[in-house]
């Protein structure tokens, strides 16, 4: 009996053997049939799975490997049959379990995001295919390009505008943002890819030209004398052992600015908006275009790994290096700011299709800003390889403009110049909560002003700060006591002719009769300023500048302040400065220099004196004055 029982279990197991066999090849042939599965699921996707989730693929086959060497040893079971259908049950589950991760892979609408304006950029086959996607989106029937000229430094006003003041931007290069009223010497437009690099002409000439040398995607406040320390080298790191490097960098190197003879690099806080910048221009002037105002053929933009000289002309190489650190750069993630000029030079005015002089916007985008993700494919690692926008975080989630919520607090406005007797009131002021998206409130509850109802006498200070309180912000903006701001020196310009050295002249200035003597230097040159008010006095091209001016009223006054306004014309020029009533002496020696462009504004006070005014310049080398002004409040 016992061996008719061992036969029959013999038997039984070799059946079961074989069953076994059946079996591993139907769960291999199921195993070769998830992989292919797998992969059209990745190559549909257009390759977008990550390696993470592919690597999950081959830990569900190992799982299924496993899972096989289980079944074989459990055979010896009666349930053995019922075990397998159950793991085949359980492959079945973990093959749909793969196909739910790829679905889970994120998506987002390009319709959803930026007013729509990215829905016609679907997927893209490589990198080029992608650039010329984008070049066709840019230069769409919205696009406006805008001139460089008056009024357009409103555009950079407001593209650039500092986050806490709105009379202030904030300039790339420098750690302080700067009052906006100060163009020129204060601040500059810098151009990120410089217009010589990409036009073959000097900069004055390529701005005439609108387009490739106006386009304010690439056209930032900046800092006035970093800007000129820039020129057209390229950006990139900055050699420390260089023999001409200079280190202006603040902060630990996150802003500021240090350069060598040939390659100048930003500090940290404006990398990521200024490569971005330039990864736009050579997308949006990837196309050869002709300048018929300098006559010359532009090749379309490339970025290089070498440093690119400025050729003059057709010989120009139409290209900026270096490539590998602007792609280093742009992992800085795109903040509130370069969010800001990006919004601001898509529509910051309602009308973009009217008058080009008169127009602030140019109705395009930066795809790179709004996208930092696609510089990889157009320019990097990914250059060959296919995408879908919808697989592309936008950065309009990452700042969470989709969330309305206070992003911070600033001032809007603010009345900053008083006259003596004047009260400071809520009219001065306001002050608004800017969200997320860009959009503003003002804020009209909860703001507490340090100097609310403060009635301004001679016993303040001529410069004060005053300090605004709203929910946990503290803004803070400078308030000058100054009379000039209603004294009439702007009104006039000098009667500059006949004017000559070490001769006493009658001119009238601002209507008034003055004798007027210069000393000492030949080849003076006296010009209006018509910008700032007052006039310009300096050498001319040939000879010494003047070691001497004397200005002396031809009529009396009565007066007790006296209030001078003057700047030097640069760093290398300072003086001195001594205003006389009759013979009493009220300001003296005051040395007056350039101070980084600023005007510098004297004034005194003292006891009424009646007389004559003299204003009194004496240069302490060469004597170069800008917007020279004065007058007397009585």
């Amino acid at each position: 009996m016992k061996s008719k029982i061992s036969l029959f279990i013999l038997a039984l197991l070799t059946i079961s053997a074989c069953g076994s066999s059946s079996k591993e090849e139907s769960s291999s042939a199921h195993s070769s049939s998830e992989l292919s599965y797998s992969s059209e699921s990745i190559s549909a996707s257009s390759e977008e799975l990550s390696s993470q989730e592919i690597s999950s693929d081959v830990s569900s086959e190992e799982l299924s490997s496993e899972d096989i060497s289980s079944e074989q040893s459990s055979e010896t079971q009666s349930e053995d049959l019922s075990s397998e259908e159950s793991s085949e049950e359980q492959s079945s589950e973990e093959l749909s379990s793969e196909e739910t991760s790829s679905e889970e892979v994120p998506t987002y609408n390009p319709a959803d995001y930026y007013d729509g304006y990215y829905s016609e950029i679907v997927s893209w086959e490589n990198g080029e295919d992608l650039k010329e996607q984008l070049y066709t989106l840019l230069h769409n029937e919205n696009y406006h390009a805008i001139n460089y000229a008056k009024p357009n430094w409103t555009s950079n006003k407001l593209a650039d505008r500092s986050l806490k003041d709105f009379s202030f931007v904030d300039a790339v290069y420098s750690a302080d943002d700067i009052d906006a009223e100060r163009t020129h010497r204060g601040w500059q437009r810098e151009h990120a890819f410089p217009a010589t690099l990409m036009t073959g002409s000097t900069s004055a000439n390529a701005v005439r030209y609108l387009g490739r040398a106006t386009d304010f995607h690439n056209l930032f406040a900046s800092d006035a004398s970093a800007n000129m320390s820039r020129g057209n080298k390229n950006y990139g790191i900055a050699d420390v052992t260089a023999e001409i490097y200079e280190d202006r960098t603040v902060n630990n190197g996150y802003d500021g600015y240090s350069f060598d003879e040939f390659i100048f690099e930003p500090g940290t806080y404006d990398k990521g908006r200024l490569a971005r910048a330039i990864f736009y221009m050579a997308t949006m002037y990837s196309h050869e275009e002709y300048d018929d105002v300098n006559n010359v053929t532009m090749k379309g933009l490339t970025i290089v790994e070498e440093n690119v000289p400025y050729v003059a002309g057709n010989n120009c190489y139409f290209a900026i290096g270096h490539l590998s650190e602007l792609l280093d750069w742009n992992d800085i993630s795109v903040d509130f700011l370069e969010m800001q000029h990006n919004q601001s030079v898509y529509s910051e005015v309602i009308d973009i299709f009217s008058d080009p002089s008169r127009n602030f916007a140019q109705g395009n985008r930066n795809p790179y800003v709004d996208y930092p993700d696609l510089v990889e494919y157009v320019y990097g690692d990914k250059k060959d390889e296919p995408g879908e926008l919808k697989y592309i975080e936008p950065s309009y989630l990452k700042l969470n403009m989709d969330k309305d919520e206070i992003h911070h607090y600033a001032i809007e406005e603010a009345k900053r110049i008083y006259q003596y007797g004047d009260t400071l009131t809520s009219e001065d002021y306001s002050i608004v909560a800017v969200k997320n998206d860009q959009s503003m409130d003002k804020v009209t509850q909860g703001v507490i002003h340090s100097l609310e109802n403060h009635t301004f006498t001679h016993e303040d200070p001529e410069l004060l700060t005053a300090t605004v309180d709203v929910a946990d912000t503290s803004l803070q903006y400078d308030i000058s006591l100054n009379p000039m701001n209603t004294c009439s020196y702007n009104s006039g310009a000098l009667d500059k002719t006949g004017l000559s050295v070490n001769q006493t002249v009658e001119r009238t200035y601002n209507t008034q009769p003055f004798q007027v003597t210069v000393t000492g230097g030949t080849g003076m040159t006296f010009s209006n300023d018509n910008q700032n008010g007052g006039f310009y006095m300096g050498s001319g091209t040939s000879g010494k500048d003047c070691s001497g001016a004397t200005f002396k009223c031809n009529f009396g006054y009565t007066v007790d302040r006296a209030y001078i306004k003057c700047r030097a014309n640069n760093k290398s020029s300072s003086f001195k400065l001594t205003v006389k009533v009759g013979e009493m002496i009220v300001l003296d020696n005051i040395t007056v220099q350039e101070n980084d462009g600023q005007y510098a504004i004297y004034g005194g006070t003292f006891e009424p004196a009646f007389g004559q005014i003299s204003i009194i310049l004496k240069g302490s080398n060469a004597l170069r004055i800008h917007s020279f002004a004065f007058n007397v409040c009585a």
